[in-house]
């Protein structure tokens, strides 16, 4: 359904693929409200000591480009070949981007969307029908409150909009037990355990890991990386230990804990997999790895440990650990748009065209962005879409690469043009 310009678009979330939306609207016309719960690309600030896996060229866009460049003749972005933190990702291209003058004057930091609905139409009304876009959406935002103020009604607003952008990422912790649920006291200490999901342990937190025993659940890229470093550290701090925990067990085919995707697109990603399944072959001397296993209870007096591990499956027992690190991954929160006609992939929460596309190609296997389509962004809510790491659920394979091209598709979508592409136009006339 085309939606002409100035119409509001509200998106939720300022991360890369939030920021890049609200570009792109900006440059066609439309009038923006971008809200973020926290700060501008606060998970990517979080992951901030992590070298990313994509290189710079496949994580910017023509558009952003352009703008930075336009708004400061100085301004010199990093190659398009060069591998970045997350740290430097955020202060030399998103932060500037974000403090443009295209940007700055429409994002709300510190505000979060707590619900989302139709202004004159309840979930149950009018359902598979276009007619549900006469009533604008109703979002309500709750601004921070300071710690000695807690939340009011004072503190929370109504905002109204004809197109609404969800690209609030995965906000939600997965669990570390089996089945995906949580162990038995978990969810006693989830907020200490999982808010630090990509611990420094080189760096600020190496004081919490060195010359003491980790528990490390998971065998996706973030559980790699946190045994990468436990190995490096145990260079310089020897009574380092790690007992690692996966579900799956190892195989011939897959002698490892890190299941690699196959595709090839991310070679460091590849080989980043291939150094911390190395660590487990080679027997490196202060790594443990339970194959076959997952955690049923975790006991301790207190959220900092020391913890009481029980472990069920292939290696039954009891394991002392100081410090646990539960790369579990994360999933999105679905709860956000429960008033609006949505549905999502019952296999992974993915967007539920998005979901069909996953489904057809299963982990491991890795799925390129032009395997997409327009419609696959289309949801039973007329004019409300969902972008970015959450519109892939649970699966893991999201890279940005995926989210600019959702927003050059969506485009296409809200303004009825087929062969609308701002990024070649910019990259086009790119100096």
């Amino acid at each position: 359904m085309s939606v002409d310009t100035p119409a509001h678009v509200t998106i939720l979330g300022a991360g890369p693929i939030g920021l890049e939306t609200a570009l792109y609207a900006r440059y066609l016309g439309y009038d923006v409200g971008v809200y973020e719960a926290a700060r501008v690309c606060e998970t990517l600030r979080s992951m901030g000591h992590l070298t990313l896996f994509s290189p710079f060229g496949q994580i910017r866009s023509p558009l952003g480009l352009a703008a930075l460049r336009a708004q400061d003749e100085n301004w010199h972005p990093p190659g398009d070949d060069e591998f970045l933190t997350g740290a430097e990702l955020v202060e030399r291209y998103y932060l500037p981007l974000a403090q443009s003058d295209l940007l700055v004057d429409f994002i709300h930091q510190q505000v979060a969307a707590q619900c989302v609905g139709r202004e004159w139409m309840h979930k149950r009304e009018m359902p598979d029908s276009d007619d549900r876009a006469a009533s604008d959406f109703r979002i309500l935002l709750q601004s921070s409150a300071s710690d000695s103020q807690p939340p009011s009604g004072k503190s929370q607003r109504f905002v109204a909009s004809d197109v609404l952008i969800d690209c609030t990422g995965r906000s939600a912790y997965g669990w570390a037990g089996a089945g995906g649920m949580p162990a038995a006291g978990e969810s006693r200490y989830a907020q200490t355990l999982h808010g630090n999901w990509s611990p420094d342990i080189l760096g600020h937190d190496r004081a919490r890991f060195a010359n003491r025993s980790t528990l490390l659940v998971g065998s996706g890229c973030a559980a790699a990386s946190t045994a990468i470093a436990l190995a490096e550290l145990f260079e310089s701090a020897p009574e380092t230990r790690l007992t690692w925990v996966t579900r799956r067990e190892t195989t011939a085919d897959q002698p490892g804990p890190v299941l690699p995707i196959d595709g090839g697109r991310l070679p460091r990603r590849d080989a980043w997999s291939e150094r911390a399944n190395r660590l487990v072959r080679e027997a490196h001397p202060a790594i443990v790895h339970l194959p076959g296993s997952s955690i049923a209870r975790l006991e301790a007096q207190n959220a900092s440990g020391p913890f009481t591990v029980t472990v069920e499956g292939q290696h039954a027992g009891e394991i002392a650990a100081d410090v646990l690190a539960l790369n579990v991954g994360a999933r999105p929160d679905l709860s956000l748009a429960r008033e609006l006609q949505v549905q999502y992939c019952y296999a992974s929460d993915a967007a539920e065209g998005l979901g069909r596309v996953l489904r057809g190609k299963p982990l491991p296997s890795d799925v390129a962005p032009d395997e997409f389509q327009p419609s696959d962004l289309l949801t039973k809510e007329p004019d409300f879409y969902i972008l970015g790491a959450k519109s892939f659920g649970r699966d893991p394979r999201f890279t940005i690469a995926h989210g600019l091209r959702q927003i050059r598709d969506l485009f296409r979508i809200i303004g009825d043009r087929e062969n609308l592409d701002l990024y070649a136009s910019a990259a086009s006339n790119s100096p």
